[in-house]
């Protein structure tokens, strides 16, 4: 590891070390199902780590910024991983499609609800947005993936177009997992739906009222604007 990176990683765990509340950590690891360890730092106090680390690394070309995203992916306090989504965002006018893959990995990589919808509308929705000659093979292949994070991902990558939404493509894309019984597939295809809903009401109910196979957590989720 570049020793630049290194010493980006030793001054972060400093900062979060001493931002952390101990009283915060049980609840936090309890939150996410005791999945992950945590250092006991809330979003606010991790937002002024942030503030801080930028002063440190202002003169990080791209790659060495994303690569200093993909080892905070690798520390195992789940805070890292929010810092990591945090840089990676802050960069997020320069991500290109050849990016994708890496944070299709991240997506893969200790997933769970917080990171894959901190990753899916926010990253890779805007790099997909930008790359529609490719945009549906992606999709395609998230969609139908055996992991079910990244067919979530593909469902919730729209969330961020508002207006720009692409309705075929979001109906195709929940109409293939009617019948799933996954709680996050489910939660999804409603939530889309409900952003949606903000642009596009008439639409979005006449697709649930023509859908009354649609799970009851997705045409609640989706039906909460209408």
């Amino acid at each position: 590891m570049d020793m630049k990176i290194r010493q980006i990683l030793d001054l972060i765990d400093r900062l979060l070390k001493d931002a952390s509340v101990q009283d915060d950590r049980s609840p936090m690891e309890g939150y996410m199902k005791n999945q992950f360890e945590f250092y006991g730092v809330k979003s606010p106090a991790r937002k002024m780590v942030l503030k801080e680390l930028k002063s440190h690394i202002k003169d990080f070309e791209n790659e060495a910024f994303f690569l200093l995203a993909e080892a905070l992916w690798a520390h195992p306090k789940r805070e890292s991983q929010y810092l990591a989504i945090d840089l990676i965002d802050f960069k997020k006018k320069y991500w290109g499609i050849e990016y994708l893959p890496r944070v299709e990995k991240l997506i893969t990589t200790k997933s769970w609800w917080d990171t894959v919808d901190g990753l899916a509308p926010n990253i890779a929705g805007l790099i997909l947005l930008r790359n529609e000659k490719v945009k549906h093979h992606w999709i395609e292949k998230w969609n139908n993936s055996d992991n079910m994070w990244l067919s979530r991902s593909a469902i919730i990558h729209q969330l961020r177009y508002n207006s720009e939404v692409n309705l075929d493509l979001l109906f195709s894309l929940i109409e293939t997992h009617i019948g799933s019984k996954e709680f996050f597939i489910n939660k999804a295809a409603g939530w889309a739906l409900r952003q949606a809903s903000k642009f596009y009401p008439e639409r979005i109910d006449d697709f649930i009222s023509n859908h009354p196979n649609l799970s009851i957590l997705t045409k609640r989720e989706g039906s909460k604007y209408l």
